[in-house]
């Protein structure tokens, strides 16, 4: 794997510093993933974003978190087939006041529950660990 990026956010260096402490869990877990960093222009000012993509050994599912340096957050689960995905799951919001510790044993658990169970289950098991971190509604003004 390539170096890890290093990010001016400490939100999203906080996250790359999960990464590292649990690469050799994370090794085990899927066959690859990639940490980059993006830096987005919107309204002439740069946003910085990390995305964080994995691939599953048991069942080629995908994993696309990507967080961006004002907290918010896309997660993106799929698995692809011949004809199309047989599983597609997404969410986004705003990350809470969650430890980014936190926020990276959502993603490894995640992993797990793409892992283990039926789709219907898969859904419910994200859908509940997700929506514990993620706050949904308008963005409060800065």
């Amino acid at each position: 794997m390539d170096p890890l990026p290093v990010f001016k956010s400490t939100f999203l260096e906080s996250i790359v510093f999960a990464v590292k402490k649990r690469s050799k869990a994370i090794k085990n877990k899927v066959t690859s993933y990639s940490v980059e960093r993006v830096i987005e222009k919107n309204d002439n000012k740069n946003y910085e974003k990390i995305e964080l993509e994995f691939k599953t050994q048991m069942n080629r599912m995908l994993l696309r978190f990507y967080f961006w340096d004002d907290r918010i957050a896309w997660i993106d689960i799929r698995q692809p087939s011949k004809n199309g995905w047989i599983f597609e799951w997404s969410v986004e919001g705003r990350i809470g006041a969650s430890d980014p510790k936190e926020i990276f044993h959502s993603i490894e658990q995640s992993i797990e529950i793409t892992n283990s169970i039926s789709e219907v289950s898969k859904r419910e098991a994200l859908d509940r660990l997700w929506s514990s971190i993620l706050l949904s509604g308008p963005r409060p003004f800065t």
